[in-house]
């Protein structure tokens, strides 16, 4: 099976935002291992765990450049993803809510989309794309349905919701329960929804079909210097 990397925002590691998201979820992708189910109303972890199957194959994050195939080393696409973001200004990012994103799965999303975060995602898109291979007929055909527009990004780019598609969020659960949706909204502290700076991307790696895991955090512009 052909390994994929992906970039991702993951929030800090000791944040709030990362305890719940990851603890939603079961699963830290940070370093690869199972997370203790947050105690939540109205649902059991049981009921957790057969909410977020999916979504914690993926671990908590926001997909800034979407898992792709590439027949490139990893240490190329790690020094072109480094190039990139040493040029990208930190992102003071707005208030988060908790939304159901394409009215199917739960998830945690900014009130509204920072113009610089859209030109930051426009700038891994098209400064990536080289590395990635292009998806296959039948890998396209799973996206559907997809409008015109998404077609050809998934055509051209490798995925449908990038450029004017893309939304910035960050997955909590596999599709629409009612129940669940609820659970998470009564559990979302106000401190979660507190605005914050996003100053570093990850490259992340699924390998043989295993849950993705964190390859390497790159600070943005500015920010390397904070964490040198």
């Amino acid at each position: 099976m052909t390994n994929r990397l992906a970039v991702y925002y993951l929030p800090h590691k000791n944040s709030p935002l990362w305890s719940f998201g990851t603890r939603v979820l079961g699963y830290s992708i940070r370093n690869g291992a199972a997370r203790s189910y947050l105690d939540i109303p109205l649902c059991s972890h049981k009921e957790m765990a057969e909410n977020t199957k999916k979504a914690a194959h993926y671990g908590f994050h926001a997909t800034m450049l979407a898992p792709f195939r590439t027949d490139q080393s990893e240490a190329t696409a790690a020094e072109l993803l480094d190039e990139i973001l040493s040029k990208e200004p930190s992102i003071q990012m707005p208030p988060l809510e908790i939304v159901l994103m394409h009215d199917y799965f739960p998830a945690l999303a900014p009130l509204m989309m920072p113009y610089r975060l859209s030109e930051l995602e426009r700038n891994l898109v098209l400064g990536m794309r080289e590395l990635a291979l292009p998806p296959s007929f039948e890998e396209r055909k799973k996206r559907e349905p997809l409008t015109p527009r998404q077609r050809r990004y998934c055509k051209k780019l490798g995925y449908p919701f990038v450029l004017e598609e893309f939304y910035f969020h960050m997955t909590l659960g596999d599709g629409p329960n009612a129940r669940f949706f609820n659970s998470l909204s009564i559990s979302l502290g106000e401190e979660l929804k507190a605005p914050f700076v996003l100053d570093s991307l990850c490259l992340c790696r699924e390998e043989n079909g295993q849950p993705f895991v964190l390859v390497k955090e790159f600070f943005l512009g500015e920010s390397k210097k904070n964490y040198a």
